[in-house]
């Protein structure tokens, strides 16, 4: 029964999200469309290409990200997710090559964004979150632990979600591990079993933690 109600409220939500894409086409279509008309629509896409590939999303993600910025060129949102979004698509590339170029002009878009708006909670969050998964080789370590010191030590963090905060030391935690410090790897580890939240990187950390002390 449980898997069913799961399976039937993942498909309410893909049902929503496509209705709300082909909405805002519709607004652009009939020309009532505004710049943030623009940006949401991006998002929307750029949310259905992180869960899995799917080239016309790409297409027109990118097409509507390049129209925002070409409106509004200090928009640090939207390039951040542009710079996100072209992570994925060298995530998706089939030539290594371009995988790289991908990357690393995603890499560079997002680090514009925070010399914009070095303040942007969401920003440093989005860098940090898509950086993370980036192998070793493209040397985003620190830009990784920089975006996490940040989000730690804000004001703003006591308030965050539960689950975020576990997200954010787990993270944290195999960042450090992967930088060789072992000790602050083991203290952020520590504080996302800490959290209490009901989410795997808990388990995870606790693995973590067991797998440091042998």
């Amino acid at each position: 029964m449980k898997q069913f109600t799961l399976t039937l409220l993942f498909t309410f939500l893909i049902v929503a999200q496509t209705t709300q894409i082909d909405s805002l086409e519709s607004v652009l279509s009939s020309g009532k469309g505004t710049t943030e008309t623009k940006y949401t629509l991006a998002l929307l896409y750029h949310d259905e290409v992180a869960k899995e590939e799917n080239g016309d999303y790409t297409d027109r993600a990118e097409e509507l990200f390049k129209e925002v910025l070409t409106e509004d060129k200090t928009n640090a949102m939207a390039l951040a997710y542009y710079g996100s979004l072209m992570t994925l698509m060298g995530r998706d590339a089939f030539l290594p090559w371009n995988k790289m170029k991908y990357v690393e002009q995603g890499c560079d878009k997002m680090d514009k964004a925070i010399t914009i708006q070095p303040d942007n909670i969401t920003i440093r969050m989005t860098r940090a979150m898509n950086n993370v998964n980036l192998p070793d080789f493209f040397n985003r370590i620190g830009y990784i632990l920089e975006d996490f010191k940040y989000l730690r030590e804000h004001q703003a963090f006591s308030s965050f979600d539960t689950s975020m905060q576990t997200e954010i030391f787990f993270y944290s935690g195999v960042t450090y591990e992967k930088n060789d410090e072992v000790l602050k790897a083991k203290e952020m580890y520590k504080k996302a079993v800490e959290t209490g939240s009901k989410t795997q990187l808990v388990a995870r950390a606790q693995e973590a933690l067991s797998d440091l002390s042998e």
